[in-house]
């Protein structure tokens, strides 16, 4: 005997069918039976679930409303040409060309979910929804993590140039100094192999430059790269060597200003070339103290 509801087979003995649980012949002497509070009336099929059988994931068909109030689309956004692959959206794959990834984007988190329903076959909506949301939860980490790990980049950023700008500025201030130095040792050897080509006699002040040109053939020794210029010491001006009582004392050349008046530059020193040809830094309180005067 067939259930005379869905067909199944059923055997003599049974009066009820076991699959759909219709009675498969009534007792005259039963009442009948009544539809249960929200149910469907004896004899009739249970229905389907909807995403059974209206299931459109996987085609061009209509995107289901469940689908499309979903929102954005935080997975293809983030993640774009990953989350592509995963959803077979393969136009994902242009958010691999620079500039045109950041459309993308935001195109992939407007219509993200849509584009996978359609491009992507799911069971059900229910499915769907638990795949969307692992794919957003996975997109949402990415971002929350890009932005604290470039909020710590900055703040570690920021300390370590903190840190270390000054060390760069001391540095380099000593290498302005040591070069400034240099010109110095150069400038003071000319003027020692002038005095020996002249009768021991240094040259004039007014003219030092151009009159131990000659023996530097070098014009940018003649400005400090601090921004400093450089002055002879007047008063040893086309004098003897063996005049001057302590060269090794006595200033011969030194930085300075427009007016040639003593200029420390380098962190509150100043490089003053003795007449014995060395150089030295000198402090800004003991520049009065300098000897001047042969």
């Amino acid at each position: 005997m067939q259930c005379p509801t869905c067909g199944y087979e059923m055997s003599p003995q049974e009066t009820t069918c076991p699959r759909c649980k219709i009675m498969g012949k009534q007792d005259t002497k039963q009442p009948p039976q009544m539809p249960a509070p929200g149910g469907q009336p004896p004899g009739m099929p249970v229905p389907a679930y909807p995403e059974e059988t209206d299931n459109t994931s996987g085609t061009d068909g209509p995107v289901p409303h469940e689908v499309q109030r979903m929102g954005w689309s935080w997975g293809g956004f983030a993640l774009t040409w990953v989350w592509g692959l995963g959803n077979r959206v393969w136009i994902a794959l242009l958010a691999l060309i620079p500039i045109v990834n950041i459309a993308v984007a935001i195109w992939l988190g407007v219509s993200g979910h849509a584009m996978a329903w359609r491009k992507r076959r799911f069971r059900s909506i229910a499915e769907f929804e638990s795949t969307m949301r692992a794919w957003n939860n996975w997109g949402l980490g990415l971002l929350l993590a890009s932005i604290l790990l470039g909020l710590f980049g900055g703040v570690v950023g920021g300390m370590v140039a903190t840190t270390i700008s000054p060390v760069f500025t001391r540095a380099n201030a000593k290498a302005t100094q040591a070069s400034c130095q240099s010109n110095l040792k150069q400038i003071a050897l000319g003027m020692i192999m002038f005095a020996q080509d002249h009768g021991e006699t240094l040259p004039a002040s007014a003219t030092w430059n151009n009159d131990i040109y000659p023996y530097v053939r070098n014009e940018s020794i003649f400005l400090c790269p601090g921004g400093a210029g450089y002055a002879m010491n007047a008063a040893v001006s086309g004098v003897n060597l063996t005049r001057v009582k302590s060269p090794a004392a006595t200033v011969l050349i030194y930085e300075c200003d427009k007016d040639a008046k003593p200029l420390c530059v380098h962190d509150g020193y100043m490089n003053v070339a003795y007449v014995d040809g060395h150089v030295k830094a000198v402090p800004e309180a003991s520049v009065s103290t300098l000897v001047w005067n042969p």
